[in-house]
């Protein structure tokens, strides 16, 4: 299913040739779907570090899907999926707070999936701001207002925090989250 974020990002951007990003790749498959459904997208940048963050201390049990031997087959797995799209993609295997626009070129949207800490998701959503053109498309996953999952309560409180905090109005549709830069 083709997330509601990127549905607009594909009606915004209809019959132009457009320059993304994804960040937080894991497995690949949110990033097929955007190179398959659109053919325009000319580069998407694919942005995760493949290791845990310095910080991380989880023990929920889903995380142990991401332990550092783990961390190494999802790239893997996820470098397999994408492979039929090497012309459009080019990966950038570190953490996206430390991405400038020397690493990346300035983008016309940018989807943001990855540490869902909020201050990560802030830290985030300010270093897109800098890289996504004016009038290009911020946006963003597991922004659910009503969900029990930590996870979607942490994006929540940082999407409407800084959103709130820099006048910044924004959309959101099912989980997904987006404003024009």
């Amino acid at each position: 299913m083709e997330r509601k974020a990127l549905v607009f990002i594909r009606e915004k951007f209809e019959g132009q040739s457009v320059v993304g990003a994804e960040v937080g790749v894991a497995r690949g498959t949110n990033a097929l779907c955007i190179l398959k459904c659109m053919p325009n997208l000319r580069l998407l940048y694919l942005i995760d570090p493949y290791e845990h963050y310095p910080d991380w201390t989880s023990t929920r049990a889903k995380d142990r899907l991401y332990w550092p031997k783990d961390l190494r087959l999802i790239k893997y797995q996820a470098q397999q999926l994408l492979s039929p799209f090497e012309s459009r993609i080019a990966w950038i295997n570190k953490f996206f707070e430390v991405c400038t626009i020397k690493d990346i070129e300035p983008l016309d949207f940018i989807y943001i999936d990855g540490n869902h800490a909020c201050d990560y998701v802030l830290k985030d959503i300010a270093v897109a701001r800098n890289i996504v053109k004016k009038g290009g498309v911020i946006s963003g996953h597991d922004f659910h207002p009503d969900s029990p999952s930590p996870d979607s309560d942490e994006v929540y409180k940082a999407v409407t925090t800084y959103c709130q905090k820099n006048n910044v109005s924004f959309s959101h549709e099912y989980e997904d989250w987006w404003f024009i830069n």
